[in-house]
């Protein structure tokens, strides 16, 4: 899957997201009874919702009405639904799919505590980060803030995890940074020559996306399980302010990404970031500890 992101960085970050490509491939085959079986294969990490949207079927009985979800995880190869042979013709069907990152049915726990994606003891200021249908857009219905953008002083050079979850997507990008300044004297970044960035899913549905507005790279691979707190990107060091976008969403029964505004552990307690201040990242280990397994809790230090 590939995502085209545009973003634009002047006191406010804009981005906007296209999906090009179909993560889970969808194939069918008729059976010895005559049946038509519908196989899926999921080529990509993660968790996927499959939208299956049925027209024009004729001689065949299905069970389900015309349009269909199903959740399939990543290494899923085998039949997943099945039109059933009448014994009278004509046979015939139609049928269209999309996949969607991200589970239809989640249950997002908006209460959830989050940590800074920063060093414990570290500050770092946050700026809002713009998602719209097209970019600079001059409606506002196209327009909403769904995220945040975190500036990094020069000496804080590396990106830790918000929630542990599964690494489920890496996008490399070009190691160079690629800028121009429109009329406006406003720097463009293109995603295309050159962000890094990548997708963490977490155990409730929601999906992390850090996206490097400067020259950084992954520290993590693919299926990797990410510990809270965990380094994941590093920036080129000399740096004198490095920039990450940061998007927490899930997929919602209508098939529409929804943005989460999540509470951030903080010196101030357990608050909603706002936008143009900065603030200290302070947890405590009972925090961290919440979706740790037993073995992992022994693995990670308190001091």
């Amino acid at each position: 899957m590939k995502i085209k992101l545009l973003l634009l960085t002047f006191c406010l970050c804009f981005i906007t997201i296209e999906v090009v490509a179909q993560a889970v491939q969808v194939r069918t085959e008729r059976d010895v009874q005559g049946d038509i079986l519908f196989n899926a294969e999921a080529q990509e990490l993660g968790s996927y919702t499959l939208a299956l949207e049925l027209s024009d079927v004729k001689g065949y009985k299905s069970f389900s009405g015309p349009n269909l979800r199903f959740i399939l995880s990543s290494g899923y190869e085998d039949s997943f639904f099945r039109l059933e042979k009448e014994d009278r013709g004509p046979y015939s069907y139609k049928y269209k799919y999309r996949s969607y990152l991200g589970r239809y049915n989640a249950k997002p726990d908006v209460d959830y505590p989050y940590i800074l994606p920063t060093l414990l003891g570290d500050g770092i200021k946050v700026d809002a980060l713009v998602i719209g249908k097209k970019a600079l857009s001059n409606n506002p219905k196209d327009n909403k803030v769904g995220g945040f953008t975190f500036y990094y002083p020069n000496g804080q050079d590396t990106v830790h995890a918000i929630r542990s979850g599964k690494v489920v997507m890496i996008k490399e990008g070009n190691p160079e940074m690629y800028i121009q300044e429109n009329k406006d004297k406003k720097v463009v970044y293109d995603s295309k020559h050159s962000h890094r960035g990548l997708w963490i899913e977490h155990n409730d549905g929601t999906i992390a996306q850090y996206t490097c507005l400067s020259r950084g790279s992954s520290l993590v691979q693919m299926n990797d399980r990410v510990l809270v707190g965990q380094p994941i990107i590093a920036f080129k060091s000399g740096e004198n302010q490095s920039l990450l976008a940061l998007i927490v969403s899930y997929l919602d029964r209508d098939l529409e990404r929804v943005y989460l505004s999540p509470i951030f552990c903080t010196s101030q307690g357990l608050i909603n970031l706002n936008f143009r201040e900065k603030y200290i990242s302070t947890y405590s280990p009972d925090i961290i500890k919440k979706e740790l397994s037993k073995k992992e809790k022994k693995r990670k230090s308190w001091d």
